[in-house]
């Protein structure tokens, strides 16, 4: 369980350092269309290029520095995942299985400057084939999933160090999203933060804050466009 903070002043911090830190900011959540551009007439040409297999990506996320986010492991095809965490909710750092999707791995860690981050390693045959038999949902708030096309996939529970921790994972055929609740902290308003590639050219997906409303916790959602050779991995290709 997290222990409970000052989320007021700590969210003040975060909210300034993010608008201030000369990446896009959405003030509230953009239409579920891939379009977070600035000045873009034309809806088609907004949308992000599904990117190549050179998918490592980071965001600025402001008090967290330049953030590595998504990594690529070819050897083992296997896609990493790591948002920020405001202090750990377990108190160490500590690893293990997701035991609803078999390969997949989670850990609470240290990155190399210093801040935690939950970190869901996740096999690349699991995102191309999809979850089976799960039903669309939306956030757990009620809201729609942030930069997700008609806001809503099919959702999967991170069950983590036996229920001490929980998630949720939206995987479709296009698109995924990664829900991380952040008890005691309160992100307060919607923003929305383009992941780019290393290279800065191409953007990959969407990190975005999501307040508290009613008796649901805020967080961070983490949204990423599949990209279409991802399965050849999976051949040898």
């Amino acid at each position: 369980m997290f222990r409970t903070i000052s989320s007021l002043g700590i969210g003040v911090v975060l909210i300034f350092s993010l608008t201030g830190c000369g990446s896009y900011v959405a003030s509230e959540y953009a239409p579920p269309h891939w379009d977070y551009s600035e000045g873009c007439g034309n809806q088609a040409s907004c949308l992000p290029e599904k990117p190549e297999l050179d998918i490592d990506g980071e965001v600025n996320a402001g008090p967290f520095g330049t953030f590595s986010i998504i990594e690529l492991d070819k050897l083992n095809n296997i896609l990493s995942f790591n948002l920020p965490l405001p202090f750990n909710p377990l108190g160490t750092e500590v690893e293990g299985d997701l035991r609803n999707l078999p390969g997949a791995k989670w850990a609470i860690r240290k990155n190399s400057k210093g801040n935690w981050e939950l970190s869901l390693l996740i096999p690349i045959e699991l995102i191309v084939n999809g979850v089976k038999f799960a039903e669309p949902a939306k956030l757990p708030n009620g809201d729609p999933l942030p930069g997700i096309p008609g806001g809503e996939l099919p959702k999967v529970g991170l069950d983590i160090d036996r229920g001490r921790f929980e998630g949720s994972l939206f995987l479709g055929v296009e698109a995924m999203g990664i829900f991380v609740p952040t008890p005691g902290f309160n992100p307060f308003l919607k923003l929305t933060f383009p992941i780019k590639s290393k290279n800065q050219r191409k953007v990959l997906g969407y990190l975005s804050t999501v307040p508290e409303k009613r008796a649901f916790d805020g967080g961070f959602f983490l949204s990423f466009r599949i990209p279409d050779g991802l399965a050849r991995l999976i051949d040898g290709n």
